[in-house]
């Protein structure tokens, strides 16, 4: 293996970043994919440094990461708001996904869809 592609993995390693996208959010959004082990810089929307967290499971670009231990029936919290409740107990670094979270009946994005269906 050339020095180069060592360069990249080790600089890989520890560069994939993953947004917070409001103070009180329990998950953050992934910039980059992040293979288990890898550490992820935490940043907020303004791109600053906030803090880190060690993944646990493959999360994909897009995908959310648990930024701290959610009980069983804990909220998961992003943009401020409840998007769903745990179905088991999360680990911090770990994937979050419809496989450990349902989401909540009446929760705001389930009303502004019922919304948009009244009107149509």
């Amino acid at each position: 293996m050339n020095i180069p592609n060592v360069l990249m993995r080790l600089t890989s390693r520890y560069m994939a970043n993953c947004m917070k996208l409001h103070p009180k959010d329990n998950v953050a959004t992934m910039m980059a994919r992040v293979l288990p082990d890898e550490l992820c810089d935490i940043v907020d929307t303004e791109h600053c440094k906030i803090g880190q967290v060690c993944a646990l499971d493959k999360v994909k670009f897009g995908h959310k990461i648990a930024l701290a231990d959610i009980p069983p029936n804990g909220d998961v919290i992003k943009l401020g708001a409840i998007i769903g409740k745990a179905s088991q107990a999360i680990l911090t670094g770990t994937h979050i996904h419809v496989h450990n979270v349902y989401s909540i009946e009446g929760s705001a994005h389930q009303s502004n869809a019922a919304q948009k269906e009244e009107r149509s």
